[in-house]
């Protein structure tokens, strides 16, 4: 399962966080750009964008969770996607799974 809180609700589980650099994350988003948000003109536009977002969530998971769903120790396995492909992650989960059972 995929989300910002499953590793709070599905307790007995391996945990991934995928990690990405606000350059990077910020560049990712601008170029693929989802129809169902406002579009965004610029990379800074997306970067302030991003940090809002995830500090309006982080409250509201606090808030209602007390949960830092960002706190990367509630994971098991932490990538910095920054500057791998979709397969080297891919690859690495794989090698942790392994390495897990």
């Amino acid at each position: 399962m995929e989300g910002w809180l499953e590793f709070h609700f599905i307790q007995n589980s391996f945990k991934i966080f995928l990690n990405v650099n606000e350059k990077v994350s910020s560049k990712r988003v601008f170029n693929d750009q989802r129809k169902d948000e406002k579009k965004c003109d610029t990379k800074e536009e997306v970067k302030k964008m991003l940090k809002k977002r995830f500090v309006i969530t982080d409250e509201q998971f606090y808030k209602y969770y007390k949960v830092k769903f960002l706190e990367k120790t509630n994971f098991d396995l932490v990538i910095n996607t920054s500057s791998l492909t979709p397969d080297e992650v891919l690859k690495r989960i794989l090698n942790e799974l392994k390495k897990h059972k």
